[in-house]
Order: C-alpha cells, then structure tokens, then sequence
C-alpha cells in the first residue's frame, strides 16, 4: 500500500511540474518574438533597431502574459467544474433541462 501512495504522491508531482512548465510558454513566445518583430519594424520605422527591440520585447511580455493568464483560467475553470451527473447524484436534483427531457420521455 504504501508503494501505491509514493508513485501516486510522485505521479502528482510531476504534473504540477509540467503544468508549470506549460504555464510560461506563452511569455517565452512572446519575449522571442517580440524582439523578432521589433527589431524589424524598429529599423523600418525608427531607423534605430534598439529601440525597436526594447519597445518589441516589452509588448511581446505584455501579450505573452496575457496569453497565459488566459490559458490559466480556462485550465482552472475546466478542472473545478463538476460533471452533471455527479452534480445530480450529491445534491439529487435536476436542471431544467433534464426535467423537459425526462417528461418527454428522452434521456
């Protein structure tokens, strides 16, 4: 039993890991090609591939961060929501709509 418990215990911890690895992606995009695009559009524009690069790198943090954070909460939501049925057997209810399904006769 106890065996069980540590490759469980173990098992867990490595999904924390690679969530957390998952979870900062979105900011190294973000960073590579900001600076990508910056200096680009830096040199075009600005005719000074510094400064492009300094303002590409700040914005590509900026969208990158975003990007996580709303991969975070669709990740959180989609793991704290219960499944119906489950939801039904604990609070021996039904939603509207598996009232309507249930008088017509469809399950």
């Amino acid at each position: 039993m106890a065996d069980g418990k540590k490759i469980k215990d173990q098992n867990e911890e490595e999904n924390k890991e690679a969530k957390q690895d998952e979870s900062q992606s979105g900011l190294a995009l973000g960073m590579c090609f900001g600076v990508a695009l910056g200096m680009s559009f830096g040199q075009l524009l600005f005719h000074n591939m510094a400064l492009g690069m300094c303002i590409g790198l700040s914005l590509g943090v900026c969208f990158g961060a975003i990007y996580d954070s709303s991969k975070n909460k669709k990740n959180t939501s989609n793991a704290t929501e219960e499944p119906k049925e489950e939801t039904e057997e604990k609070t021996g209810t039904k939603s509207e709509h598996q009232e309507k399904n249930s008088e017509s006769g469809e399950e």
